[in-house]
């Protein structure tokens, strides 16, 4: 490394032609090892790369290259210079006599050849000098060492350098240190947002009422092995026997004082906060009015409100439930309701409908989220479904942008599905005239339930209900939780539009409550025109009632039954009833 700072001129970053001059130079230096080029540079980029060297050996090795070059450079330019001067009387310099002279004029030398070739706008800043009888011994020294080193300089940028060195070589001596230069980055300073004494007192206040409250729960007769421990520990920092009675003096002495100790530490703090928060207001009322008044506006309106007085509590209440008053049974609303209640529409099947209770014909039944079954004879299923999810076509075999659900997802899905359909099975089973099909279905449902000894249909409908209950609860859990995080890493993404995805689905919500529902006689017509089976808006109605429910399955089905029509395809739907027409 020493060769390596001689021929690069104490520089960090490699020079042109470095690896050459490195391997003479080394040579001279060891000629007995024999080492290559290729070698030496490893073993000098080994070195700089497991930092065999400090940061302070590595400057010390500097200033002592540094010192034999700035060395060799003056007996270079001195030499000359004797020789051209042949009419003047030969003048030796002055030669150092102080041992303190010599060892500041080795360190000027060092810091001169350190600074060499460095700009000047990024060399460190020198600070105030700390003037006394020392500094300025130091001062008039390097004035004469500057002032035989400055007769050699030839150019004002020696010159500069050579003034800039004396300076630094004295604040090094004096004992101050160089400031950083003014574009390096400046170390944030960390704002403390509380006094280390005063975090020292909220630590010995936490820590007081724990030991009260400890002794106080342990009295109480709560023997766990970490109580037990910590007043084990109590017992032995206040010097009394670990064989003492529950209700000992000393242990109640010592939860009475450390009461009385957080209390006045609590009422010093106290102290301190009004006095802080009196001269902070202070000090803002001469600053800014405005802002001053501001603040106390917000703070008035942010302390919470008091409770209220329990006795004008009770008694508000108790005049309002004093005199009860019977409900207007004759209101006309109520009969509005009781007459919407008792219109059942009927339902007319056409003739040439398949018999529900056919069993060779294959069941299809795919749970979705609308428990839909759809089928037609084209090729267009999967591209009305993609167009309905708002998504692009693929004319490829594979379809792409469908989102996937998770395999276990589908599995509860289809369980919650499978249990909803033996349930509904099993009720209508014990209905009055239950089919065949349905009695058939219901036996092998009960002979496949065996988690009950002896079971009954009404426990196994019952356990069903538990199973199935439990299972949605499940899975809406992970739809809660799923929508939180993707709303937490939208935040995280994108502020602006995590908060329009909350006004348009405030804005959806709205669009649904203001719906208006279809008539009976528009759900009949639209039905009627597309072609497929008709009366199906009576199935809505009885599965939904008239409410917005009715209305968004209206305009769900419009708009799957015309996606439909324009690939060609023929729509069969089975509704939440179980019906299929």
């Amino acid at each position: 490394m020493e060769a390596f700072y001689l021929v690069n001129d104490c520089k960090d970053l490699p020079q042109t032609g470095w690896r050459r001059k490195l391997h003479t130079e080394f040579s001279k230096i060891h000629p007995e090892l024999g080492l290559t080029e290729q070698n030496i540079v490893d073993r000098k980029r080994t070195i700089v790369k497991n930092g065999y060297l400090t940061q302070t050996e590595t400057d010390e090795l500097k200033r002592e290259v540094g010192r034999a070059i700035s060395q060799n450079a003056i007996n270079d330019e001195v030499a000359p210079t004797r020789l051209s001067v042949l009419d003047q009387p030969h003048i030796e310099p002055e030669c150092v006599t102080s041992q303190k002279q010599k060892e500041l004029n080795d360190l000027f030398l060092s810091t001169l050849s350190f600074y060499r070739f460095s700009d000047p706008t990024k060399r460190p800043r020198l600070p105030k000098l700390l003037l006394n009888a020392k500094s300025n011994q130091i001062i008039h020294q390097m004035d004469e060492i500057l002032l035989r080193h400055l007769e050699h300089c030839d150019d004002l940028e020696e010159v500069h350098l050579s003034i800039y060195a004396a300076a630094a070589t004295v604040v090094n001596v004096n004992g101050q240190k160089l400031l950083p230069p003014n574009d390096a980055p400046l170390k944030k300073t960390l704002k403390r947002s509380e006094e280390p004494w005063k975090l020292r007192l909220m630590k010995d206040i936490d820590s007081c009422r724990a030991e009260a409250d400890l002794i106080s729960e342990y009295q109480g007769g709560n023997r766990s092995r970490k109580v037990i421990k910590k007043i084990a520990d109590i017992k032995r920092k206040i010097n009394v026997p670990a064989s003492c009675d529950i209700d000992s003096s000393f242990l109640n002495l010592h939860r009475d004082k450390m009461r009385q100790e957080a209390k006045m530490k609590g009422a010093r703090l106290q102290r301190y906060n009004e006095t802080s928060k009196r001269k902070q207001q202070n000090a803002l009322f001469e600053r800014n009015q405005n802002q001053f008044y501001r603040s106390i506006i917000s703070e008035s309106s942010s302390e919470p409100k008091g409770i209220r007085d329990t006795q004008n509590f009770v008694k508000f209440w108790s005049d309002i439930w004093s005199e009860p008053k019977p409900s207007d049974l004759t209101a006309p609303w109520i009969k509005e309701v009781m007459k919407a209640a008792k219109i059942v529409p009927s339902i007319n099947l056409p003739a040439d409908l398949p018999n529900a209770d056919d069993d060779q014909r294959p069941q299809y039944r795919k749970p979705t989220d609308h428990h839909l079954l759809l089928s037609w004879n084209s090729i267009g299923g999967a591209a009305a479904v993609l167009t309905l999810n708002k998504q692009k076509i693929s004319t490829d075999t594979q379809v792409k942008n469908v989102p996937v659900t998770p395999a276990w997802q589908r599995r509860i899905t289809n369980k919650i599905d499978s249990i909803r359909r033996d349930i509904g099975i099993l009720t209508q089973n014990q209905s009055l005239n239950p089919s065949s099909s349905v009695t058939k279905k219901a036996k092998a449902i009960l002979e496949r339930e065996q988690s009950l000894e002896n079971p009954t249909a009404t426990e196994i409908l019952d356990h069903l209900k538990q199973k199935l209950k439990a299972m949605a609860k499940k899975l809406r859990r992970y739809k809660e939780s799923n929508t939180r995080r993707q709303h937490n890493s939208q935040f995280s993404r994108s502020e602006r539009s995590f908060y329009k995805n909350l006004e348009s689905e405030d804005h959806e919500i709205e669009t649904l409550q203001e719906n208006k529902v279809p008539t009976p006689e528009a759900m009949k017509t639209f039905w009627e025109s597309t072609g497929g089976y008709r009366y199906i808006y009576n199935i809505i109605r009885i599965t939904y009632g008239e409410d917005e429910r009715s209305a968004v399955k209206f305009e769900y089905w419009k708009g799957l039954s015309e996606v439909v029509k324009n690939f060609g395809g023929r729509l069969l739907i089975i509704g939440d009833m179980n019906i299929r027409v």
